[in-house]
């Protein structure tokens, strides 16, 4: 995996993104020229002292010669094995993920409801004076400073809705070793929840391919994925669970630059309740129908 870090805007990184891209193309087009000639180059000497050699059985000092002159090419093959030929551009393909269409929720039906409560975790107050309604098919999102309580304020809510036999609900963490079975494979870990028969493994397995997750990726334990890929995984648990209420913490936090932008569309689009909260100011844009900000004294909502 590559990393690259710049102090500059998103639409400027993009543009350097195109030219290093660019760059990176025309370096691996003359590298790989450059070792196709020599290549060619060395194959013809090393037949042409290879066939020298077969005929100079008879002359012993030829012979030396010509041997000399093939330990030569045989070298030179190998230093060109070592050469370094730059890799050409692999675009990342973009996550391919839907929500089933038929998830509906009215749009009068209370989904959350909090008057006047409080917030703490391990003995320590966040906040107080909270007070938040939620109805059908909102899509709340909760922003605030680092520390002021918005995962507290989600895992709440979670534990209190996933009691409500009237939804279905998903939660996707900030923390992923708080869901995921590491020592499980992917297939795995989707099985656990949608069955072990066959039609379910073609499925899963089907539905994982369509995240860009190679067979070793499927095959291989969760710990070993990248915090993308688990991002990915946790998404399509949502999805083939046709969850109608969605609890997201940072949903965005660890996919790429070209997952987000469909992410964030397929979330816009998705026809139940979602209750996250971001500091990606693009998702808060696309995706919320409300913003509320958490601070020590309740939640205040953000107009559009």
């Amino acid at each position: 995996m590559k990393w690259t870090l710049e102090n500059v805007g998103y639409k400027e990184y993009q543009k350097l993104r195109v030219s290093r891209n660019q760059k990176q193309d025309q370096e691996a087009y003359r590298t790989h020229k450059e070792y196709d000639e020599k290549k060619q180059i060395l194959m013809r000497q090393h037949q042409l002292v290879e066939n020298a050699l077969n005929q100079a059985v008879r002359s012993p000092h030829e012979g030396r010669l010509l041997a000399k002159k093939m330990r030569n090419v045989l070298s030179k093959e190998k230093a060109l094995e070592k050469m370094e030929i730059v890799s050409y551009y692999q675009p990342e393909e973009a996550i391919n993920l839907f929500f089933d269409d038929l998830i509906s929720i009215p749009s009068k039906k209370i989904i959350f409801k909090m008057e006047n409560e409080e917030l703490s975790v391990d003995n320590k107050l966040l906040a107080t004076n909270l007070n938040l309604v939620v109805k059908g098919a909102e899509k709340i999102t909760f922003i605030g400073n680092n520390g002021c309580g918005k995962t507290t304020l989600l895992k709440k809510i979670y534990n209190s809705l996933k009691e409500d036999k009237s939804i279905s609900v998903g939660y996707m963490p900030q923390n992923y070793d708080e869901e995921l079975s590491f020592e499980l494979t992917p297939v795995s870990y989707l099985q656990s929840f949608l069955g072990y028969d066959k039609e379910n493994k073609s499925k899963i397995m089907s539905c994982l391919g369509a995240l860009n997750f190679v067979e070793n990726e499927m095959n291989s334990t969760i710990n070993n994925l990248s915090g993308g890929q688990k991002a990915k995984l946790y998404l399509l648990k949502l999805v083939l669970l046709k969850n109608d209420v969605l609890i997201l913490d940072e949903p965005t936090r660890n996919l790429s630059p070209l997952s987000t932008p469909v992410i964030k569309k397929i979330l816009s689009n998705f026809k139940g309740c979602i209750i996250s909260s971001s500091h990606d100011r693009s998702y808060i844009e696309e995706v919320s129908t409300s913003i509320y900000k958490l601070q020590e004294d309740g939640l205040t909502k953000i107009d559009d």
